[in-house]
């Protein structure tokens, strides 16, 4: 963010020469694909499809991947998120958590 702050640009790809996003791109795919993960959909800061709710984050990101449908982001929900290693005990106030939330609508 800085460095396009700085450059007058207005997009974060004018700062990377064709070639380098190229080589990135690649090889973030070959990560992915050798990782199983083949359907996925990417949105980037400053497009269409980007969601304007998530540019009211402290720190948003100026991109980011998903897996799964992108029309269930127009419907109402809530997002729990933690460890990827949760105690049994954190485990089991998450699904109480969740729990109280579905109840609630």
């Amino acid at each position: 963010r800085d460095k396009l702050s700085a450059s007058h640009e207005s997009q974060l790809s004018h700062l990377v020469s064709a070639d380098t996003a190229k080589q990135y791109y690649d090889k973030a795919m070959d990560r992915l694909h050798t990782a199983g993960i083949d359907q996925f959909g990417v949105r980037i800061e400053g497009t269409v499809e980007y969601p304007v709710r998530l540019q009211d984050a402290d720190y948003p990101l100026s991109l980011f991947y998903y897996q799964g449908l992108w029309d269930l982001v127009y419907t109402p929900g809530v997002a729990v998120v933690g460890t990827r290693k949760p105690t049994e005990a954190g485990v089991a106030r998450a699904k109480r958590l969740v729990k109280a939330l579905v109840s609630e609508g």
